[in-house]
């Protein structure tokens, strides 16, 4: 499979124009109110989806316990993985092989993915109206 089909794909089945990558190989779209990059790694054969979720208190020791154990066998991430840098700026990221790639798996994961990026965009914001 190539990452030219995915995003044919994608947007056949969003119904929308269709999505051209950047030079660099990335593209991005709004999914209700997560927008969701795709970046391709041509020589790895793989692709990333990614949003940002928000702010994290690194600060919140409690809030750093959830997101890592969120990430333990992708119990609260959905296979996907979550990261926070020093500033708390927090991250969902998904990889994909093209290799083996089912195009319905990969749409069943994306709707998946928005709806744990929602999960944690909502759990951030709330921690920092705490």
């Amino acid at each position: 499979m190539q990452f030219f089909e995915v995003i044919e794909y994608l947007s056949a089945q969003l119904q929308l124009p269709q999505l051209v990558p950047s030079p660099n190989g990335t593209c991005a779209v709004r999914l209700d109110n997560v927008i969701v990059h795709l970046s391709h790694d041509p020589l790895a054969r793989c692709f990333d989806i990614r949003t940002d979720i928000g702010h994290a208190d690194t600060g919140d020791a409690t809030l750093m316990k959830e997101l890592l154990a969120a990430n333990r066998f992708g119990d609260g991430s959905g296979a996907s993985v979550l990261s926070c840098d020093a500033m708390g700026h927090a991250v969902l990221r998904q990889r994909f092989s093209l290799q083996d790639l089912s195009l319905h798996r990969f749409y069943t994961a994306l709707a998946r993915f928005v709806s744990y990026a929602e999960h944690w965009q909502a759990r951030l914001a709330a921690g920092a109206r705490a």
